[in-house]
């Protein structure tokens, strides 16, 4: 996809690989670091007009279906593809098409929802982005789901949801042609400050991966810029599997990225329950189990800046207060509250994985079951790591770890 200036639309195309299948796309340092080789399809754009009743945003091609699979829209398309659209009412939408061989594509309508929780989507924003459509087996049920993932624009703040600047979500039923039927309400992917525009691919193993943008949309003044010439970063991959009608992620980078795991015992740690191995420290990974009935608190502390994940009672609370960047605008402001444990009861324990690179902090929750993403700028002292529970060191042992 690309944007014309001309015309101010985006355009789709395909872009081929030579008849090799690789080769060096540019000489690099190590020559034995080879490239994909791609050209431009000639026939490009193989969407050469948007359908009529849409605007010019029309974009985010995803190709998801392939020979054979259950919900093609016909016999002969083979491949299908979902694509981001705003309707000519200014409403959003995902439009749907198919093709034979991926180069001649034929428009089949809107996907539509049908299901008891269908009705929310009707009027869900004036332009859905990124779409992906993707397959997943019920880890309960052993059944095969259809899974759609898309950004919505322009949803109204509802308590705990759409917090962001725009959102991200999905929902899960079961792609009968165009419709998904049995759909479920739409649950956001991640709770965090900055999340938005995930792309899903395959991995090696045919698990079924996710990378978003620890951004947001008109958020250009990150301290970055000013002090490296950069801005906007990318989340760590993560592997999705589908529970029930929930989405559960998990952090699926390279093992080769972490070192070895070293434990920390609770009568390990000093009065003001700081972790040693981590000062200093500006990536890491720390897993711990938080309890219902405790007050926890993680610190991460860098001179006079400092950021702050407090647990209590199936809640969290991200304080990026006193941090270099607070937020743009009121819908990503600096303490964000997410509710990752609904029916947690006294005496039960989760699961807190917590992964920080420099600026991008990732916090996993009930296997994945909800996910936050936050830029995190402290400066350049050297950060400190603090755990407590209930005003005193953290009681449960952690598991740290460090990246090679």
């Amino acid at each position: 996809m690309w944007l014309r200036p001309e015309t101010g639309r985006a355009e789709n195309g395909v872009a081929v690989q030579d008849e090799a299948g690789r080769g060096l796309s540019a000489q690099c340092a190590d020559d034995a670091l080879p490239g994909w080789r791609c050209e431009k399809w000639p026939g490009n754009p193989v969407i050469p007009d948007i359908p009529d009743g849409y605007t010019a945003h029309f974009r985010d091609p995803m190709v998801f279906g392939r020979p054979g699979d259950s919900f093609s829209a016909s016999p002969d398309a083979a491949y299908r593809m979902c694509l981001g659209a705003q309707r000519a009412n200014e409403s959003g939408a995902i439009a749907l098409f198919s093709s034979p061989n991926l180069r001649d594509w034929r428009f089949d309508g809107e996907l539509q929802f049908a299901g008891p929780d269908a009705e929310e989507l009707a009027d869900f924003g004036f332009m859905w982005e990124c779409p992906n459509i993707v397959t997943l087996k019920d880890e309960v049920s052993g059944r095969e789901r259809t899974v759609a993932l898309w950004c919505p624009q322009g949803l109204k703040r509802d308590g705990e949801r759409f917090q962001n600047t725009f959102q991200c979500g999905y929902v899960v039923g079961d792609l009968d042609g165009n419709v998904l039927r049995n759909c479920t309400t739409f649950r956001e992917l991640d709770g965090g400050t900055e999340f938005y525009a995930p792309q899903c691919f395959a991995g090696p193993d045919g698990s079924m991966l996710l990378i978003g943008w620890a951004g947001n949309a008109g958020e250009d003044d990150l301290p970055s810029l000013a002090s490296a010439g950069w801005l906007h970063s990318l989340t760590l991959p993560r592997k999705l599997t589908l529970h029930g009608d929930v989405v559960r992620q998990s952090p699926a980078p390279a093992p080769e990225c972490f070192g070895a795991q070293f434990e920390i015992a609770a009568d390990g740690l000093p009065k003001d329950g700081e972790l040693l191995p981590l000062g200093g420290q500006r990536a890491w990974r720390l897993q711990f189990i938080a309890q219902y009935n405790e007050q926890a608190m993680i610190r991460i502390e860098a001179g006079s800046h400092s950021f702050d994940m407090r647990f209590e009672g199936g809640r969290i609370t991200l304080d990026r207060s006193q941090t270099l960047y607070q937020g743009a605008g009121e819908q990503t402001s600096a303490i964000r509250t997410a509710t990752f444990a609904p029916d947690w009861r006294s005496g039960e324990a989760v699961a807190v994985d917590c992964i920080l690179d420099r600026s991008v902090l990732e916090i996993y929750l009930n296997e994945g079951e909800t996910v936050l993403t936050s830029r995190v700028f402290l400066g350049e002292d050297a950060p400190k790591v603090f755990c407590t529970a209930d005003g005193r060191p953290m009681p449960n042992d952690m598991t740290c770890t460090l990246p090679q």
